[in-house]
């Protein structure tokens, strides 16, 4: 065997590679929203991704730490893309929210910060409220298509701006980080 041997991928590898799909997928969607079909696909595909992973990892007992910092990062990246379409297309709705918008921002780096500085690691929990985000996150552009309606964004910044504190404070308050910790009442100290 020659050391430029190709990896094998195994069934273990799938919840990974999904994950990684997504990160690929959605990066194509910053340039791909003008393309409203192409576009609704690969992000309904993005989503499948981020159930597909999660489920087999859990129901084939394939979950690592390294699977869930990559389906987080995914979730991360997918986010930050879904934020810069909605604002390419929303522009005004946008900016009559910025302030929440910051808020959510500066929430989730100081959470990151203090998960470096705590923990040294990064660090994103799969709690029930960013969970929650996440689905409303992910429904967001299809509601937006369709009705612009601003009082949904206010729900759904103030449902990330929660689930950034919770977050926040798990990270603060847990002795050691359990990244499948559900609420802020399931600390381990």
């Amino acid at each position: 065997m020659s050391k430029f041997q190709l990896y094998r991928i195994s069934t273990k590898d799938i919840p990974n590679i999904l994950s990684i799909s997504r990160i690929i997928l959605a990066l194509s969607l910053a340039f791909l929203y003008s393309y409203k079909i192409t576009f609704l696909l690969l992000y309904m595909l993005a989503g499948f991704t981020d159930f597909a992973d999660g489920y087999i990892a859990r129901k084939y007992k394939l979950k690592s730490d390294i699977g869930a910092k990559l389906d987080s990062s995914a979730d991360f990246v997918f986010f930050v893309v879904v934020a810069f379409v909605l604002y390419s297309i929303f522009t005004a709705l946008f900016i009559s929210n910025l302030f929440l918008i910051l808020t959510v921002f500066i929430i989730r780096i100081f959470s990151i910060v203090a998960g470096f500085i705590k923990h040294k690691k990064l660090i994103f929990i799969h709690t029930i409220a960013n969970k929650i985000t996440g689905l409303a996150l992910f429904i967001t552009p299809i509601v937006l298509m369709y009705f612009c309606n601003e009082i949904f964004i206010i729900l759904l910044l103030a449902l990330a701006i929660f689930s950034a504190i919770e977050e926040t404070l798990i990270i603060l308050f847990s002795s050691q980080i359990d990244l499948n910790t559900k609420s802020v009442f399931d600390i381990k100290n």
